[in-house]
């Protein structure tokens, strides 16, 4: 479980998944606590690279619109 504390003024949880091999865990939309007037944070990946690094890509929906965050 995943809780975002957002600066759009809201708290969306996403549940995660790992990956067979255990380096990518997943986090899908799962439900949020407080407005999605300004959108929230909708799904998220986080990806290991070695020991000591990894990615995230994270999505913010707001209506309809989609951004990615690298």
């Amino acid at each position: 479980m995943l809780t975002h504390y957002c600066d759009a003024g809201n708290r969306p949880r996403m549940t995660g998944k790992t990956s067979p091999d255990g380096k990518i865990v997943e986090f899908e939309f799962l439900d949020v606590a407080g407005s999605t007037q300004y959108g929230h944070m909708h799904h998220a990946v986080f990806t290991a690279i070695d020991v000591n690094h990894h990615s995230e890509e994270w999505t913010f929906l707001k209506g309809i619109s989609r951004s990615r965050t690298l």
